[in-house]
């Protein structure tokens, strides 16, 4: 295990705007590996085990989503809980289940709509179109640009002067100027695409996490950007295909921890600390993800077996995609897939609440039924969900 030796020798002074934030890579203190003394040393022995096992369980995931058996849940569920996690640390969020029972995006109404609703549903919108547009083209600043503006909800562009939502930092100011932002920018935008050369990508995500946490480049919405950029790192790197891994809830279950890292960061450069930090993370959420689709697919198993058994007129392979697509379902789902006209699907629905598959409720003039079994696995890290009547 490596100790950061004292280091304290640093300008910075939490009273005025960090415009000296140092540049990367970064210039690290002296480390004491044993009776040696190593200078700048970024990568570690232990750091490139704890690389190894979060990309080793990063590829395992990888496979295990390429063959699961809900693709769409992939598709939109996942990504909707990585926003709901990113957006809870900014501090508006709103119950997950209320999220699961919104309709596509296209068609939520302005009634169901409320400014935490919208903020997640932002991010949802900039996680998507920064997956898209890194196959494109590499991460960089106008790809930053368009995260904020997605995250926003207008153009946005490098702020002046503070930004207006101080960030997650406390006691601290971060770069002010626009030619100290363009140059802290430019700089980090090397360092992900050419300066970091042989660094491992999963090191190179730490480092870039906390850069970019502490220039704060835009006016608003700095914190929720910074996160998204974890995932399009990965996915440019090629360790992740989607956003399955779900690491800001990582980091909002060790907030505290993840705040005093980044502060020791930026008064000490304890860089090894915050990469071991975020390298933990990696690797518990891909655990946590593998763990996840082994337990929906069980699940999926025993209710097919379940509709099997208990209501054999209403099961076909159709229906049972149909409840592993969503965790919320509308009779109009069963229309559209031609699973059955209306008025049967309604039928079929409620045969599923009263063998306990599926539980109805009234929101507004809507019935929703609800995979509680589903929500529960989605939603809870033990996995635990209520068993079925028949044995398996």
């Amino acid at each position: 295990m490596l100790n950061q030796v004292p280091f304290i020798d640093i300008a910075y002074d939490p009273t005025v705007a960090y415009d000296d934030l140092p540049l990367l890579p970064p210039s690290l203190p002296p480390v004491a590996v044993g009776n040696t003394v190593v200078k700048n040393q970024l990568e570690t022995v232990s750091l490139l085990k704890a690389c190894i096992t979060a990309r080793v369980l990063l590829a395992e995931l990888n496979v295990r989503a390429s063959v699961f058996s809900s693709q769409q849940l992939l598709q939109r569920v996942f990504p909707l809980m990585e926003a709901h996690a990113n957006a809870s640390l900014d501090g508006v969020s709103t119950p997950i289940e209320v999220l699961f029972r919104l309709p596509a995006a296209d068609e939520i109404a302005d009634h169901q709509r409320s400014p935490a609703i919208d903020h997640v549903l932002a991010i949802d919108r900039a996680l998507a179109n920064g997956f898209a547009a890194t196959t494109n083209k590499p991460l960089d600043i106008s790809l930053l640009l368009d995260l904020a503006t997605d995250i926003n909800g207008k153009p946005e562009s490098l702020r002046r002067g503070a930004p207006t939502a101080s960030g997650q930092l406390e006691n601290y100011l971060p770069p002010c100027g626009a030619e100290t932002l363009q140059r802290l920018l430019l700089n980090w935008q090397e360092f992900v695409r050419v300066d970091a050369g042989s660094l491992d990508p999963l090191i190179i995500m730490a480092v870039a996490h906390y850069q970019l946490n502490v220039i704060q480049p835009f006016n608003s919405g700095n914190d929720a950007v910074v996160r998204l950029v974890d995932s399009l790192l990965m996915s440019d790197e090629l360790l992740i295909d989607r956003p399955l891994l779900n690491l800001p809830a990582w980091y909002r279950r060790n907030r505290a921890e993840y705040l005093r890292l980044q502060v020791a960061v930026t008064q000490q450069q304890c860089w090894h600390e915050w990469i071991e930090f975020v390298l933990r993370g990696v690797a518990e959420c891909a655990q946590l993800a593998l763990k996840r689709l082994q337990v929906i697919e069980t699940l999926r198993a025993q209710t097919e077996s379940e509709v099997r058994r208990t209501l054999p007129r209403q099961f076909s392979a159709e229906l049972i995609e149909l409840l592993f697509e969503e965790p919320c379902i509308r009779i109009q789902d069963l229309v559209r897939r031609g699973i059955a006209k209306r008025q049967t699907a309604s039928v079929y629905l409620k045969k599923l609440c009263d063998q306990g598959i599926l539980t109805e409720i009234t929101q507004g003039k809507e019935k929703l039924f609800l995979h509680t079994r589903l929500i529960r696995v989605l939603t809870n890290d033990t996995f635990q969900y209520e068993s079925f009547s028949s044995e398996f």
